[in-house]
């Protein structure tokens, strides 16, 4: 039963992921005609945390390099 819920849930959570990535990808992209190289790099990691915040999802991710 849960298993169809899931099923059911996941096609809207990534069809909005999939449309929230690819106007990030335009900004980015625009961004980077300009070499905003600052402000490319802080909005791709603003929107590697995002994607996880919007599927509600908690990710730690522990190491030295993090």
């Amino acid at each position: 039963m849960n298993s169809k819920i899931y099923s059911i849930l996941s096609v809207p959570v990534f069809g909005i992921l999939y449309c929230y990535t690819a106007i990030g990808v335009l900004i980015v992209i625009f961004l980077s005609w300009f070499k905003a190289k600052k402000l490319v790099r802080f909005l791709s990691m603003k929107w590697a945390k995002s994607v996880f915040n919007l599927m509600g999802i908690k990710l730690t991710v522990k190491g030295e390099e993090n």
